[in-house]
Formats: C-alpha cells, sequence, structure tokens
C-alpha cells in the first residue's frame, strides 16, 4: 500500500533537492542508506500513506559493487600493493584477483560496513520523527528478489538486511516498527527447497518467528506476475 519510490534515481544516479541544501549521487552504501532514511522522511510528510523501497535487492547491487570496489582501494592502499583496482567490483572478481588472504581482509571490512549501514538505516526510520504529532514515516523495503547478473551480490545484501533486523535496534535490541520489510518469495529464487535461494527464504521465516517482519509477498500471484 505504500508509495513506490524512484529512489535509485535520486540517491545513485542525480541526487536530490530540498528547499534547505541539495545533495549528490553517491556511490557508498553507507552514505546511500542514510540517504534513503532522509528521502522517506522528507516524502512522507508530503503525503498521507507510507512511503517503499521497492527492488531493494536488485537495485543497491550497482552501490554495493562500486562500495566493494571502494573497499578494496583502501586495502590495496593499506598494503601497499600493486594492483590496478576498477570501480566496480563483484565478490568472485576480489577472489580472483587478490589472495585468499586479501580478500578475507576485503570482506571482513566490507561486512562491518554494510552492517552499520543498514542498521543505521533501520535505527533512522524508527527514530526520525516525521509529520505533526511526531509521528515515524511510515516506510516499508522490499526484497528477497535476485539480479540473475549478481546472484552473489543480490544474495548477500538479503542476508545482510535480515541479519539486521533480526539484531534489533537500540542497547535493548528492540523490535523496530519502522521500516515495514517485505521478503519477495518467487518460484524458482526462493519458494522450493530446490530453489537456489531457498536458504535466504527460511532465514527470512526464522527472523519472522523472533520479530515479526519480514512480512511476506507472493511473486506468483498472477497481479505481482503484470
Amino acid at each position: 500500500n505504500c508509495l513506490q519510490m524512484d529512489w535509485k534515481h535520486i540517491i545513485y544516479e542525480t541526487g536530490f533537492m530540498v528547499r534547505q541544501g541539495d545533495t549528490r549521487g553517491t556511490t557508498h552504501y553507507e552514505t546511500a542508506t542514510q540517504l534513503l532514511a532522509v528521502t522517506l522522511q522528507i516524502q512522507s510528510q508530503q503525503q498521507y500513506g507510507g512511503c517503499s523501497i521497492p527492488n531493494f535487492s536488485l537495485e543497491m547491487v550497482g552501490i554495493l559493487k562500486k562500495t566493494i570496489s571502494h573497499v578494496a582501494k583502501m586495502i590495496v592502499d593499506i598494503l601497499d600493493l600493486d594492483v590496478e583496482v576498477p570501480e566496480e567490483l563483484r565478490f568472485k572478481e576480489v577472489r580472483e584477483m587478490f589472495s585468499e588472504k586479501v580478500a578475507n581482509k576485503i570482506f571482513k571490512y566490507l561486512n562491518e560496513k554494510v552492517r552499520r549501514a543498514n542498521q543505521a538505516l533501520i535505527t533512522n526510520l524508527v527514530t526520525l520523527q516525521s509529520r505533526s504529532g511526531n509521528q515515524l514515516p511510515f516506510s516499508s523495503i522490499n526484497f528477497g528478489l535476485i539480479d540473475e547478473d549478481n546472484e552473489e551480490e543480490s544474495a548477500y545484501l538479503i542476508e545482510m538486511l535480515l541479519l539486521a533486523i533480526d539484531k534489533g535496534v537500540g542497547k535493548y535490541g528492540r523490535s523496530a516498527i519502522f521500516p515495514v520489510s517485505c521478503f519477495q518469495v518467487k518460484s524458482g529464487v526462493n519458494r522450493f527447497p530446490e530453489d537456489k535461494f531457498y536458504y535466504l527464504r527460511m532465514l527470512a521465516q526464522k527472523v519472522a518467528h523472533k520479530r515479526l517482519y519480514p512480512t511476506f509477498v507472493n511473486g506468483d500471484f498472477s497481479h505481482n506476475l503484470i
């Protein structure tokens, strides 16, 4: 029921403008999640009802690949390695370009950046005040589908977001009211045990038993096939 926002365009490509200032497009995962929270808050004050981030596990792949490159460049500089790092990297390419020891350093630092960014996104959306009466932005995140050209990266985005939801927010680890997380279930992707990413659906169900979220979207419903 939420308004589906063209968030990739304004976060990743052009940036956005408000009365007091403007932003640039970003290629950093941490910055992108911060701006996502801001855009949801701003939009919620201009309308009645909720705002949604659609296809998070598809649209965020480009930013993730650039973030992997940023992290790899940082590690290359620290270790003074003679390696030319492209502007985008997939996990497979990291393992091919670097030794196992260096690749593991890149992945370890990346995991920490993404973990903090996801935690900040959820925490912001459950603490930022919006509308009269100090309401929270009514927000939702849709994820669960896999980019066929970047399967490992999509699966990583899904798993890390689920782990952030599972952790909860604040020093008491409370369940966040918002954003409402919507896990997309689809045949050939994650619906059945023989599907490659069925394990992500099982993780989503485990998190839902603990946090009530995510809710589940039937991607095979005829209306959703349009």
